[in-house]
């Protein structure tokens, strides 16, 4: 696990070169209601990669830490089984109708829009979720 601080500034060199060739690319120039979809199709990917990441690390790295130490077992699947109904829960509030944008142009991929959805929805669950165990636990000091 000594490569774990290396990986978070790859990481995070990797997002900053992905959010400059985002900017970059946007095409501000008067009257052009267009945008140079070359540095957000790379941003869509990165980003992509990186829900995949995480999926495969949350459910990897219980199924380590249970053959590591069987003692534990019970409480990294019940970790495992909690992120896997997340994201069922996600996909099952995600939509794949297509999307009209402004300029008239209709996405209409029915992954991407399903995938768009459900990492949005898994955000906020996860989001709500964050911030119901930081109050909870600072009602449990309070109360203790």
């Amino acid at each position: 696990m000594k490569f774990i601080p290396y990986l978070k500034y790859v990481l995070l060199i990797l997002c900053i070169i992905a959010f400059v060739a985002g900017v970059a690319s946007w095409d501000s120039t008067p009257g052009n209601d267009r945008v140079v979809t070359g540095g957000l199709e790379f941003l869509f990917f990165i980003s992509a990669a990186l829900v995949i990441l995480t999926i495969c690390s949350a459910v990897l790295m219980p199924l380590i830490g249970v053959f590591q130490n069987p003692k534990t077992a019970k409480r990294s699947l019940f970790g495992l089984v909690l992120v896997v109904i997340m994201f069922v829960v996600a996909y099952a509030m995600s939509s794949d109708e297509p999307i009209t944008l402004a300029n008239g142009t209709v996405l209409d991929n029915v992954a991407d829009l399903r995938f768009a959805d459900t990492a949005l929805y898994a955000m906020y669950i996860s989001f709500a979720g964050v911030l119901v165990s930081i109050v909870g636990s600072e009602l449990y000091k309070i109360f203790k």
